[in-house]
């Protein structure tokens, strides 16, 4: 699916130019119109991440556009941006239009639109001062742009236009006199435009989109109009819809309509057309339309509906409308149109294709993907429609449906678990099992069917094996004329070859397999949107409103911060608007409850709520009760007229809480369930679900769970009864706690030269074991780790490439402390140990294969890339060994695991000990078997004394960012230090992966009750899915200095800071910043300078004293503005799929957030620690750094 950016809507930035300008932009001669209304304003610098120069995060080509996303630039006031032809001199460079330039939470992009195809460099310019700095510019490689697929009747040489370009022309270029105009939800109602409103060529300056929509439905003015919507545009935005909630362009000749970007959204209203001429409609999500989302109503020709996310709308009347109505309804003889690449995310029903039509026309799907979409894909009346290269995925009800004599051509898609991929009306299928059959007994139509992947179908009958009953024709050609012997049963009427005809449009049709693989590419708008959305194998069969998926509909947001390139917002001057906050855990409570996937606490949410839907009446006069440690004081009265009802998406379980010693009985589904002790449990199967009265009662609570929990479960290693070690004991690394000795490590060899390393063999991905090991002739990688096995080296030097392995590769020979063994990529080289390959058995995943399996001692390792790995990416098994700037991505389990290399070895002191990870990342790793496996790192379960992680990154990993798992059966591990790292956005890959099994913390700090008194030092955790640092029930004392929670608990119901099993730890220079309303829980420790949240409240600790949040005399100091965005020099987090081992780290390799997360100079916090320093966290591009002497083994070689 789509990028999900995940981030909440601002107030749009500064107002935009005043009145109508011309504006340089893809053609100059082309005039772009702003509001009136606007004026120009005097803004500051945004506190999105920033640089000493542009730093583009991202550019690509796409469809007939262009776009680049960046970091902003210190003191910047904001950007110009120009595109050129690749390969042109710099002075071809022009510049676009302003409101192409938006500013985002944590980035800046700018989208080029209007490019014919090929390819093209854009370059980002800084405004400081009121002047560009050309010096502080970023210029992109070269972006491929590709051409629209103009194809299907809208572009037959037999219809009235010829085209369906609207305002462009047909190569995709903006004419000469084209006129453009950009909406957004400011300037919706102040745009102006100057229309033509007679036949004299009067000209009217038109205020408002609606009202020059309503001006240029004369038809007098014949102009290319564009009209360019930016951002989120919601129904309350724009003055003059009609009474259904609609946009109406009616009459309307040459206009394209269309969305800039990811993410251009009508939000509560639709596209009603009529009597258009050359209209196109592009780019745009389309949600919560009140009727159809987009209806093409009467009498228009020449009309292109591409490109668009078309998501639920809101409920009709009808029982069959509880996802809105039609989602692209083509009626009232809509004539030569095409209905091409557009993504329908479970709409219920898809396409109406003609309604009181009597006379023949003509329409065509392709490329669109009916993603789990219900029915009407399309359902045809009278006309003729050619259906081609459709992804059919996952649809309940059934594909193409034809009545009343239309002819359909349904050729080249790809069926996946349609249920009926045909049906013909009271023939075949359709009154197989039900004679009174799917289309209200009307007639049928005809189907020729052609080359299409079928899998899945319930049923599907060839007019080859049954000539009365049939569903479709089978040509065996393309060509192949149907018949006049095959007719229709009800209405008897033939199929009419339109497709064999001379008069047929020219198009090229894929494959059904490459069909699919370009609708999932680019079906929707660029680059998938900005709204992403996983079904699962459930969903196929089902045709119930999926009640999570309009959750986050109804949640939708857009990131949008300001529209213009020549303003940057101040956003953390701005008030943000918030989703609801998730209700705080009660500070009192013992132990940790499971998630639930859905909860209602009548005493802080009354009667709404976006899952239950709840009529009755709430009492808090009907005493109290209390539950998983929640003092619950308001119910809902269970009487005759209460009602509850809701949607359960799969298998789930209800839990309702009543008064202590409710016995009775309360109506579930129809059928009476009894409480015990105030307490009902019961089992709900996937569907639609009501609660109603039998004996009265009192609701306090209620939740339903879809098997969600909390505690790690342990590792499936045999119980055994190991060697007892005595208890470990601080690690040789001196930590002076309450003062930050130094934010980062290196060893300084990193960037050395490759003349630095002495015996040295090098290797190559096509080397080989017959060369002699030099740089010229380098052996493979295998033969050499032989050669240092062997002695005849001592240091291995991978020149740049991918190395693919199917097996493991295991290191056994030790180097010495004053002699290391070498395995490093060369300078500067790019170096990616690929184990993609390797099998993965998900019944049993004790027999995957790791990456690398570490057994020796004294080796250093460095600059490579670990990836794909069935189990862990590195095993380190060793000990005294030095891992420093490597990258574990995507492998299936942990990416980094220090622990024992086998369960026979039960002796403590042969565990892997003093290993000192340095300035590593650990991104994207995921087993798929449970989800719940595989952390960014993890020094857990058998490991020694001493190992330290500094500097290292772990983000987007499926479990946990650390993890430090201990059980009973193996008994405590050693200290582990870990200190100047970030654990981020844990629980969720960055392709949106993530199961209710996955643990989401960033720092998990134990477990089992099995205590070691760990160290974490100089650290962030940030948007993790559930805590940030949490001592996962490690009872020992856990010294946690200089930390930062960053808006953690992302999943809901859970904290920043969780430390309240540790008895005796130690918390101070901690500072936590929520925006959803999270706690922290402190008990059983000694705190300093803390600043915390609890029961959404604020409070700050100044002198140590003993803490415990769950009573409001040991929480601290109350104080009445707690931590705020203004506190921190950036609170943008850049988005999922930046590259943050790139993004934020010195050249050095140590950590520099740009200011992200950190407490500014200026807080009012800013000196609130024990050494006077900023609280929190700290990273900079002055890391004061150690230096780790590590020494290189020489060889005579």
């Amino acid at each position: 699916m789509g990028r999900n950016k995940k981030i909440s809507e601002k107030t749009i930035a500064a107002a935009l130019i005043a009145s109508m300008v011309v504006i340089p932009g893809i053609n100059t001669t082309a005039v772009s119109y702003l509001s009136n209304a606007a004026s120009t304003s005097t803004v500051t610098a945004g506190k999105v991440a920033t640089s000493s120069k542009v730093f583009v995060v991202e550019s690509k080509g796409d469809l007939e556009t262009a776009y680049a996303e960046w970091q902003g630039v210190s003191n910047a006031t904001g950007y110009n941006v120009y595109y050129k032809a690749s390969g042109e001199e710099d002075n071809k460079y022009k510049q676009i239009d302003n409101e192409l330039i938006r500013q985002y939470s944590s980035y800046f992009r700018a989208d080029v639109i209007g490019l014919k195809e090929g390819n093209y460099t854009l370059k980002i310019v800084p405004i400081i001062n009121g002047s560009e700095d050309k010096e502080k510019a970023a210029v992109t490689d070269s972006l491929s742009v590709k051409a629209n697929n103009r194809e299907g009747f809208a572009f037959s040489k037999e219809s009235p236009n010829g085209t369906a370009s609207g305002g462009y022309n047909d190569d995709g270029t903006v004419p000469s006199n084209a006129e453009i105009i950009y909406v957004t939800k400011d300037t919706a109602n102040t745009v102006t435009n100057d229309v033509v409103t007679n036949s004299k060529g009067t000209k009217t300056t038109c205020v408002g989109l609606t009202n020059i929509l309503a001006a240029r439905q004369k038809g007098y003015d014949k102009t290319p109009l564009i009209i360019r919507m930016v951002g989120e545009v919601k129904a309350s935005d724009i003055s003059g819809l009609n009474s259904s909630g609609y946009i109406q362009l009616k009459g309307c000749y040459n206009v394209t309509f269309e969305g800039v970007g990811e993410d251009a959204t009508a939000n509560g209203w639709g596209f009603l057309i009529r009597d258009v001429n050359n209209l196109e409609l592009r780019n745009i999500g389309v949600m919560l339309f009140p009727d159809d989302g987009i209806s093409l109503d009467t009498n228009n020709t020449n009309v292109w509906v591409h490109n668009n996310d078309i998501f639920y709308g809101t409920a009709g009347s009808d029982k069959d409308q509880a996802k809105g109505d039609g989602s692209t309804d083509v009626k009232g003889k809509s004539d030569y149109v095409t209905v091409s690449y557009n993504h329908y995310y479970d709409s219920g029903k898809c396409s109406l294709c003609g309604m009181g039509d009597s006379e023949e026309f003509h329409v065509t799907y392709h490329h669109n993907w009916f993603d789990h979409s219900d029915s009407r894909h399309p359902r045809i009346r009278v006309g003729t429609v050619h259906i081609y290269n459709n992804y059919f995925d996952g649809n309940a009800k059934y594909g193409v449906g034809v009545t009343k004599g239309s002819s359909a051509f349904v050729e080249g898609n790809y069926f996946r678990n349609c249920k009926n991929p045909m049906l013909i009306s009271r023939q075949g299928t359709d009154v197989f099992y039900d004679t009174k059959g799917t289309f209200s007994g009307e007639a049928g139509g005809m189907i020729k069917a052609y080359n299409n992947h079928i899998e899945g179908a319930k049923r599907l009958v060839y007019a080859n094996d049954d000539a009365t009953q049939f569903d479709a024709y089978l040509a065996s050609t393309r060509d192949e004329k149907v018949p006049s012997s095959y007719k229709t049963v009800s209405g008897g009427t033939n199929y009419n070859n339109f497709d064999t005809a001379a008069s047929m449009y020219s198009y090229n049709v894929d494959s059904p397999e490459e069909a699919k693989e370009k609708v999932m590419s680019y079906a929707g708008r660029v680059n998938g949107g900005d709204f992403s959305w996983q079904f699962t194998e459930a969903d196929d069969e089902s045709y119930s409103l999926n009640a999570d998926l309009m959750a986050k509909i109804k949640a939708y947001k857009s990131d949008v911060v300001s529209i213009g390139g020549n303003s940057i917002k101040e956003i953390a001057s701005v008030p943000e608007e918030k989703e609801d906050p998730v209700k705080p855990e009660e500070p009192t409570k013992s132990e940790e409850t499971n998630t639930a996937s859905a909860v209602h606490n009548f005493t802080t949410d009354g009667l709404k709520s976006s899952f239950f839907n709840i009529k009755g009446s709430l009492s808090t006069s009907k005493g109290s009760t209390t539950y998983n440690g929640l003092s619950l004081t308001q119910c809902l009265k269970v009487e005759s007229s209460t009602s509850i009802t809701f949607t359960t998406t799969k298998e789930a379980e209800l839990t309702l809480v009543f008064n202590d010693g409710f016995n009775k009985n309360i109506m579930i589904d129809g059928s009476k369930v009894t409480a015990s002790n105030g307490i009902l449990t019961t089992k709900l199967a996937a569907g639609e679900h009501s609660i109603a009265k039998v004996d009265s009662g009192n609701i306090f609570y209620m939740a339903v769970s879809y098997g969600d929990k909390e505690v790690t479960p342990t590792e499936p290693t045999k119980p055994e009864n190991p060697t007892k070690p005595e208890k470990p004991e601080t690690p040789a690394e001196n930590v002076n706690i309450g003062k930050i000795e130094a934010t980062g490590m290196t060893t300084g060899l990193m960037n050395a030269d490759d003349s630095a390393f002495e015996g040295v063999v090098y290797a190559a991905p096509n080397g080989n074991a017959s060369n002699d090991g030099t740089y010229a002739k380098p052996l493979d990688l295998e033969s050499a780790l032989q050669n240092v096995a062997e002695r005849k080296a001592s240091s291995i030097l991978l020149e740049e490439g991918t190395y693919s392995f199917d097996h493991v590769l295991t290191i056994n020979n030790s180097g010495t402390k004053d002699a290391y063994n070498v395995l490093k990529g060369c300078k500067g080289a790019k170096v990616v140990l690929d184990f993609s390959s390797e099998a993965y058995n998900t019944k049993d995943t004790s027999l995957n294969a790791r990456g690398i399996q570490m057994n020796a001692n004294y080796w250093y390792i460095a600059n490579i890339t670990i990836k794909g790995a069935a189990d862990n990416g590195m095993m380190l098994s060793g000990s005294h060994n030095v891992i420093e700037r490597c990258i574990f991505d995507g492998n299936r389990d942990t990416g980094l695991q220090i622990s024992r290399r086998s369960s026979s070895v039960t002796n403590y002191n042969e565990w892997p000990s003093y290993n000192k990870i340095l300035n590593c990342t650990s991104k994207n790793n995921c087993d798929p078997a449970t989800y719940e496996n595989a952390d960014g790192f993890a020094s857990k379960l058998t490991c020694g004394d001493g190992n330290v992680f500094d500097g290292c990154i772990s983000y987007n990993n499926s479990d946990d960012g650390w993890d430090l798992f201990a059980k009973s059966a193996t008994g405590p591990i050693g200290i582990v230090t870990i200190r100047n790292c970030i654990a981020m956005r844990n629980g969720m890959t960055e392709d949106g992966t993530t199961k209710s099994s996955c643990d989401g913390n960033g720092f998990k700090l134990g477990g089992s009750g099995v205590g070691t008194p760990h160290v974490v030092e100089n650290c962030i955790a940030i948007e993790n899915l559930h805590h940030g640092f949490t001592d996962n029930n490690n009872p020992e004392a856990i010294k946690v200095v200089n930390c930062t929670a960053f808006d953690n608990n992302k999943g809901g119901g859970k904290n920043n800071f969780s430390l309240y099993r540790c008895k005796g730890a130690f918390a101070s220079n901690c500072i936590s910043y929520t925006t959803n309303g999270t706690s922290d829980k402190y008990v059983n420790l000694t705190g300093d300078h803390l600043i915390l949240n609890n029961s959404k409240k604020w409070y700050k600790v100044t002198d140590a004293q003993a803490m415990d949040t769950g009573s409001s005399v040991t929480r601290g100091e109350a104080i009445s503005t707690g931590v705020e965005a203004s506190d921190f020099v950036s609170t943008n987090i850049a988005k999922v799929g930046t590259d943050f081992d790139k993004l934020w780290r010195n050249e050095d390799g140590t950590i520099n957030t740009n200011g992200a997360a950190i407490v500014s100079s200026s807080s009012k916090y800013a000196t609130f620690s024990s050494d006077e320093g900023i609280i929190g966290a700290r990273f900079s591009a002055n890391n004061k750094v150690n230096t780790l002497a590590v020494n290189v083994k020489k060889s005579s070689r």
